[in-house]
């Protein structure tokens, strides 16, 4: 070796063109998050998961507010009309009655127009068979 200056052999222009590019490319690592603990990431997956979260919530409120009438009853006492528990359960009586109106009013329009799709239909059969 000629040149001991090793600083001023490696910056050279021989040895560099020779050498690989630098890798300036930093690949980050990313957190990957259990979705039995993080709601995010279990929407992200299922999405129905947020509807079946939200009823078991819903059904855990109402079975809190029956066990409060249940205990007040057998205590032999009445709650008022603006207790929590009584309001709540008003409330959901009266959301399921008018839930079961719409469905039959839904199940009439259903109906109305299977009704109105067979008379089309015969309609239709009995055009072709005068031609």
């Amino acid at each position: 070796m000629s040149n001991t200056d090793l600083a001023r052999l490696l910056k050279s222009d021989e040895i560099q063109k020779v050498l690989k590019a630098p890798k300036k490319l930093v690949h980050r690592h990313k957190r990957r998050l259990n979705p039995l603990k993080n709601v995010r990431q279990m929407i992200k997956l299922n999405p129905y998961a947020e509807v079946t979260k939200r009823r078991a919530l819903l059904a855990a409120e109402k079975r809190k507010m029956e066990r409060a009438v249940e205990a007040a009853k057998r205590r032999g006492i009445e709650l008022p009309a603006s207790d929590p528990a009584v309001k709540y359960l008003k409330v959901d009586a009266n959301r399921a009655k008018q839930v079961k109106a719409a469905n039959v009013i839904k199940k009439k329009q259903k109906a109305e127009k299977v009704a109105a799709r067979k008379t089309k239909k015969a309609a239709k059969v009995a055009k072709k068979q005068k031609k």
